[in-house]
């Protein structure tokens, strides 16, 4: 489970001029998200939970351009400096939001219920939407990363990566939240890449930024890490080193 709110904050903060670069997978899910919402789907007010700098906004305007639109985030950079258009800008904590019950009548969150407490975020779209208002969430599953902890395994026993929560877990949240699913699904989508470099820069830009060397120091020496190279170039292949993203996809309305 991911903690340290104000880490994941800071982190986000730090990377708003490079974010969009490293956001390849990012844009990827968010387009896949958007195909699996319904064509009788015709919302007046949309909020886009966790909007980073604006990759969203303008998929929904283009959906939808007469809708109302909000885009909140919990980094305050990436809504001053981000695309979002005229769509108006709150900084907030998705498991507390500053709005009013009943007042969005979609909500939009691509790849951000994974750094909150799925529970309480899924809470707060219930109470936010408005009775049949309706909901497009994208999160990171558990298989996320599993060439990171493939390679890592047998070198230390410290947790060199994030953990995300289970499918059924999340089902069992949406549920609880008196929320109805009308749709669900599971995707990978792997990137490839030339060297650890320019992976570990990819994890760091979806915020997992423990995943480096640099981050581990203290616990790993130098004949760990060239092991970990060593171990993880063996899964390189002809388009280069794979890193993979386990992407649950969920639709419902309230």
């Amino acid at each position: 489970m991911v903690t340290g709110k104000n880490r994941i904050r800071r982190a986000f903060a730090g990377a708003v001029t490079s974010y969009d670069a490293a956001a390849v997978v990012q844009r990827k899910v968010a387009e896949c998200l958007l195909e699996g919402i319904a064509g009788t789907v015709f919302p007046d007010r949309i909020l886009d939970l966790g909007a980073g700098t604006g990759h969203g906004q303008g998929l929904l305007c283009r959906r939808w351009p007469g809708a109302a639109k909000l885009a909140l985030d919990m980094a305050l950079p990436m809504l001053v400096h981000g695309r979002h258009g005229k769509a108006l800008r709150i900084c907030g904590d998705a498991e507390s939001m500053p709005l009013a019950s009943e007042t969005i009548g979609f909500v939009w969150s691509n790849l951000s219920m994974q750094w909150c407490d799925p529970q309480k975020f899924l809470s707060e779209v219930g109470r936010m939407l408005y009775p049949g208002g309706e909901f497009a969430i994208s999160t990171l599953g558990p298989q996320t990363f599993a060439e990171l902890r493939s390679a890592f395994s047998g070198i230390d026993s410290y947790s060199h990566t994030l953990r995300f929560r289970t499918h059924d877990y999340l089902l069992e949240a949406i549920a609880k939240a008196e929320l109805s699913l009308s749709e669900h699904m599971r995707l990978t989508i792997t990137s490839f890449h030339p060297n650890l470099r320019s992976l570990l820069s990819e994890v760091r830009g979806v915020g997992a930024s423990n995943v480096t060397h640099k981050g581990r120091s203290g616990l790993m020496g130098k004949s760990a890490w060239n092991a970990f190279v060593t171990t993880y170039e063996k899964q390189r292949g002809v388009l280069g080193i794979p890193l993979s993203y386990d992407v649950a996809l969920y639709y419902g309305r309230r």
